[in-house]
């Protein structure tokens, strides 16, 4: 077991669920003459419960649940996807969804098994959530603030499951930490429909790709009262072979930049910057203003008052595709505020 102490705060977050016991509506499957099988495994809990963290002792302010809840009681739902959310901070079609009423992971040691069928062969990604608080925005099948969800170092985590010819058996839905805020799902990024990528094939040759950082967030009075943000700090900024991985954590950096002092003091202003050299390649922008934590090699991602950029279901990128030339890529957006520190993830 491990626990989480009270600084558990921060944006990203997470939510995704699929099939289980037999319970729940089960979804139109594949033609009758394709091949199906199942998979199977058990729900564990690896957080502690700690009544005293301030997600569960400040809940009212967010959702209006009392203190009974931070249980580890309540319906489980189990998602199965193609993709992991934390590819793109958005979520992806929902393959198989199902739902554990009533489930109780309050005991040490407790877990519960599942079973999803009906499945052709494939790679998917399963994750989920135990509704241990009321939602005030979203459907019950998506995490708000004190859910128990799967996270990786900075955004959702997925386990990854191959059905190829055969049964799948073993798999650990392990829930390790509590949801700490929630928000409406209307990214309209989220809404539009992506082309597929072309392929770059490496032609021997470098660009430059220039980048633009916007703050595209109100700072109100009342954010640089309580947490000094002021839109005015280091920047740090990098460009990854990947947003997330199915982990949870971020993709490898190919290039980064660190600015001492960048102002996004005014509304709507922004920063331009260049990485160079670039070969050929898809490529994700993830960075974040240190406005206020003063970040460290031992705790260098982002905490409160800091800001970041966010997409439905966790942090967001911008997406570069190098491909015989210089590009000009579309804004990086600083949209949100941290209402808590992803170092205590």
């Amino acid at each position: 077991m491990r626990s989480r102490g009270q600084g558990l705060y921060f944006l990203l977050c997470a939510v995704f669920a699929v099939a289980l016991l037999g319970c729940g509506e089960e979804e139109e499957g594949p033609p009758s003459d394709q091949k199906t099988y199942s998979i199977s495994g058990t729900v564990t809990r690896s957080i502690d419960l700690d009544p005293s963290l301030w997600i569960c002792k400040y809940a009212p302010l967010f959702s209006g649940f009392g203190p009974e809840k931070c249980d580890a009681k309540g319906d489980i739902y189990l998602h199965l996807m193609h993709t992991c959310p934390s590819l793109s901070g958005c979520l992806p079609e929902i393959i198989a969804e199902a739902i554990i009423p009533d489930a109780d992971l309050s005991e040490d040691g407790a877990s519960i098994p599942f079973e999803i069928k009906n499945l052709p062969n494939g790679t998917y990604y399963l994750s989920g959530l135990v509704d241990d608080a009321p939602n005030i925005f979203n459907p019950p099948d998506i995490s708000e603030t004190g859910d128990l969800v799967m996270f990786g170092e900075t955004a959702p985590k997925c386990v990854e499951v191959i059905v190829d010819d055969g049964d799948v058996s073993g798999i650990i839905a392990d829930f390790g930490d509590v949801m700490p805020f929630a928000l409406p799902m209307d990214s309209e990024e989220c809404d539009e429909q992506e082309e597929a990528d072309p392929i770059p094939v490496d032609d021997g040759n470098t660009y430059t790709v220039s980048a633009t950082v916007i703050r595209d967030v109100e700072i109100s009075f009342l954010h640089w009262v309580f947490w000094g943000t002021d839109g005015i700090g280091p920047l740090g900024i990098a460009l990854l072979d990947e947003c997330f991985s199915s982990d949870g954590n971020p993709g490898q950096v190919w290039s980064e930049r660190a600015f001492d002092e960048v102002d996004l003091s005014a509304g709507g202003s922004e920063f331009t910057f260049d990485f160079d050299p670039v070969p050929n390649g898809i490529y994700y922008i993830n960075g974040f203003i240190d406005d206020v934590t003063n970040a460290t090699e031992e705790r260098p991602l982002p905490g409160i008052g800091d800001l970041v950029s966010f997409r439905d279901l966790g942090p967001g990128c911008t997406k570069v595709i190098v491909n015989g030339g210089d590009v000009a890529a579309d804004p990086y957006p600083l949209n949100m505020i941290m209402v808590f520190d992803l170092n205590d993830m």
